[in-house]
């Protein structure tokens, strides 16, 4: 007994460390950003719009106003305004306290793989977890992703007690969490049904009568905190975000036939997608896309229709573009590589390194992750499997970028964490069975997709200006790249050769604009 006391010591102060060492790793940028006064938010608010709608719709809700943004669902800006009014209006409070639930994020991680693969599995996936670069980064942007991670991670641990205890307790939180998960990002609200086939799926012996009490358990749950906070924040939110029209306009922008929307960096055409609506000089060409302003004020039935006629106008072009946007989903690009290439607008080869390192990591946790799968078959395995076909869906449908992954990479950590487990054990991990070599041509076709798209990391700020420019020229966008010409920022950085390609791209739209007249 003694022995098996001093071993559980050992555990748990191994434990206590890791989540000090993590605690302190997450909290580290915040007070960087304190003490250094470095005005962090609008380098965040230059490069990407959510979290400047985020922060900007809280602050307005705190001000008694109503929020601007309430395309989105409402748990985020609740979040942040909380925070905001508990630091008296300071950035650095919802900050810090974003952080902070990335690191919850990581102990219930552990907490899950210890329950699925043992003690030494979740040190693993809890050191992945709480050092992996882009999550560390979230946590100290007003994203939604880090929030909604932690609801979704929060609802599979009570989903994998439910699968452990067999009590419906379990479930009632597992429904509430992921209802809590549904209003703070769009969409989720549909991978529910992906819940509850795992819930028949499990209870397939036990009869229709406790596989409907325990479905019925779940739903109820998650339909009622939907609808709950729904009309809770209804008041400063000025929509109960049943559906949230975000995911709408993604699908109506997914559509177009000329470009495939995508934020990533070093995307040269779907960044410029974005940027022709920002500049918003020129009008898009007629057919080539649905406007999504009009779209999200159509009944939903309606938007289906509407959508399902475009697409089936042009079918073959919107699947060459939606295998564009899988392929935007499992780039190599993170957010973090777009914010530390972005910052340091002239590319030296230590901020390529650290780049190409980040890119690494992930492809090595998403590889690992995927023998993960074939190797352990626990209950959550199979919401795991759903949960990817469900983004692949998601994606294929709307518009596609890194980004969108994120939800993911918890459970890619947790089985990459028990696969490594695996090799350190040195048991046999290899089957010769079909799965294992699913898995095989999978991964395969993973990694010549990110050996592709790694190419697009490499390039500097000022080249992917240059390329927009010449873009916008090529696809006939001339107002639009004349803008573009008159943003200077990046012109100090260029090569000689890239002045060159500038001065010829302003020579072209003067020479077209005079032929046009």
């Amino acid at each position: 007994m003694t022995a098996l006391k001093e071993h559980i010591q050992k555990q748990r102060l191994s434990e206590y460390t890791v989540f000090g060492i993590l605690l302190f790793v997450r909290l580290l940028p915040v007070a960087f950003i304190f003490f250094s006064n470095y005005d962090y938010t609008h380098h965040i608010f230059a490069q990407w719009a959510d979290p400047h709608f985020y922060y900007n719709g809280a602050a307005e809700m705190l001000s008694g106003s109503v929020n601007p943004y309430n395309f989105f669902p409402p748990l985020q800006f609740v979040f942040i305004m909380f925070f905001l009014n508990l630091g008296g209006g300071t950035s650095i409070v919802p900050m810090a306290a974003l952080a902070v639930v990335g690191w919850l994020t990581v102990v219930i991680i552990y907490k899950i793989a210890e329950i699925l693969f043992g003690h030494r599995a979740a040190i693993i996936a809890a050191l992945i977890s709480g050092l992996y670069p882009n999550f560390i980064f979230y946590g100290i942007t007003f994203f939604a992703e880090t929030l909604t991670i932690f609801w979704m991670i929060s609802s599979f641990f009570m989903l994998v007690l439910y699968c452990k205890h067999r009590k419906n307790s379990s479930l009632l939180c597992a429904g509430i969490l992921w209802g809590l998960a549904s209003q703070t990002r769009g969409g989720l609200h549909f991978f529910i049904v992906c819940i509850a086939v795992v819930i028949i799926a499990y209870n397939y012996n036990r009869g229709w009568i406790y596989t409907c009490r325990s479905l019925a358990v779940l739903l109820i749950a998650c339909s009622v905190t939907i609808y709950l906070v729904g009309v809770a924040a209804y008041p400063l939110h000025n929509n109960r975000a049943l559906n949230s029209k975000s995911g709408i306009a993604s699908a109506a922008l997914g559509v177009n036939r000329l470009i495939v929307p995508c934020t990533d960096y070093g995307d040269v055409t779907g960044n410029l997608f974005y940027e022709i609506n920002h500049i918003n000089v020129e009008q898009w060409p007629a057919e080539s896309g649905l406007d999504p302003l009009h779209i999200i004020t159509l009944p939903t039935r309606q938007v289906c229709k509407t959508l399902a006629a475009f697409v089936m106008e042009d079918p073959v072009i919107f699947l060459r573009h939606s295998l564009k946007k899988l392929s935007c989903l499992w780039a190599p690009h993170q957010d973090i590589i777009s914010f530390i290439k972005r910052f340091y607008y002239k590319n030296t080869v230590v901020v390529d390194a650290i780049c190409f390192v980040v890119g690494t990591i992930y492809v090595f946790i998403v590889v690992g992750g995927l023998f993960g799968i074939a190797t352990k078959a626990e209950p959550l395995r199979l919401i795991f499997i759903l949960l990817i076909l469900f983004y692949c869906v998601l994606i294929f449908l709307t518009v596609g970028n890194s980004r969108l992954r994120l939800p993911m990479m918890p459970l890619f950590i947790l089985y990459c964490a028990a696969f490594f487990d695996t090799i350190i054990s040195k048991k046999s991990f290899w089957k010769n069975s079909v799965h294992y070599k699913l898995i095989i041509i999978i991964g395969f076709v993973f990694i010549l997709n990110s050996i592709y798209k790694f190419k697009e990391i490499t390039l500097s700020p000022a080249e992917i200006y240059v390329r927009k420019i010449e873009c916008s020229i090529s696809l006939g966008f001339l107002q639009t790249a004349s803008y573009l010409l008159q943003q200077e920022r990046y012109n100090r950085y260029c090569s000689p050769q890239q002045n060159q390609r500038i001065h010829t791209a302003k020579n072209t739209i003067l020479k077209t604009m005079g032929e046009l007249r």
